[in-house]
């Protein structure tokens, strides 16, 4: 054995209830790793989800803020124009 691994000691050489008692553990941090996985993963998801909905009422907002201008530039062009016809009206 090389020095680095003088504290390992082979699987085949150890006794039937040693291997058995290696291999549940082995298991349990399997089982351990992999539920920290997915709730990792839940956890992505859930995030991906809250920035669409974030983006999507942002998106709202800002298309709600647009119609408002659209509708009081239109309003704002009207009066206007109608001021101009009532000069013109006047001028003649």
């Amino acid at each position: 054995m090389k020095e680095t691994n003088k504290n390992l000691i082979p699987l085949n050489l150890r006794s039937p209830e040693e291997r058995r008692e290696i291999a549940r553990k082995g298991g349990i941090k399997s089982g351990e790793s992999r539920r920290r996985k997915r709730e990792e993963i839940e956890a992505v998801k859930l995030r991906d989800i809250a920035i669409k909905e974030e983006r999507e009422s942002n998106l709202k907002i800002l298309n709600d803020a647009i119609e408002l201008i659209n509708e009081a530039t239109s309003e704002a062009e009207n009066e206007l124009l109608q001021l101009f016809k009532d000069f013109l009206q006047e001028q003649e």
